[in-house]
């Protein structure tokens, strides 16, 4: 039974993906969705409280399939910014929709959180909990702070710029420290002395 749930869950979550390419965030309703999704409210209520739980939900499943090479110690730091660029582009209206809401409950916020929580878990992951130190936690919220208002703004812009070039420049904005501890451009992090 709980597969049928998955099921019902991304149908949900891709039926919103689809209004949002045609209609802005803030305009949205549980109207359009559920009526776009052919379900009741009360079943999208069974499976999320409101619409940003579904941005939550998306970014989610698409965070942890770009991240399962890092998080695992195959990957590289650029190679999963990069990915996560890429698919912003392949999705593009629907991340423009929901870069242009602000506010409470916005994905700026929610991308930013998600980034300070992801680069503080992998340090403590690969290097022990005593060096997430204040000065490294400082760096990873000054990082991420910035590289989401660059995130955004790419996005608002329509995501035209080059993945690859993007990617690098986030890489080499990182703090030094940061970059050691997350080894930017090899494979393991857990590694590196």
């Amino acid at each position: 039974m709980i597969w049928m749930n998955s099921i019902y869950k991304n149908a949900i979550a891709a039926t919103f993906m689809k209004v949002c390419t045609n209609k802005n965030m803030a305009d949205i309703t549980t109207k359009d969705i559920t009526e776009a999704c052919g379900i009741s409210r009360q079943t999208f209520y069974n499976y999320f409280p409101d619409k940003y739980a579904v941005v939550s939900y998306l970014f989610d499943v698409a965070a942890q399939r770009i991240t399962e090479p890092l998080s695992s110690g195959m990957g590289t730091v650029y190679s999963t910014i990069h990915a996560m660029l890429k698919n912003v582009q392949n999705n593009r209206s629907y991340y423009q929709s929901i870069a242009r809401f602000q506010g409470q409950n916005s994905f700026e916020d929610y991308f930013c959180a998600y980034s300070i929580a992801y680069y503080a878990h992998l340090i403590k992951k690969y290097h022990g909990e005593d060096a997430l130190t204040p000065a490294i936690q400082f760096e990873i919220e000054f990082n991420c702070y910035a590289v989401t208002k660059i995130f955004i703004q790419w996005i608002l812009n329509g995501a035209k710029d080059p993945t690859e070039q993007l990617a690098k420049k986030m890489t080499d904005a990182m703090p030094s420290r940061m970059k050691t501890l997350l080894s930017i451009d090899e494979a393991a992090p857990g590694l590196q002395s």
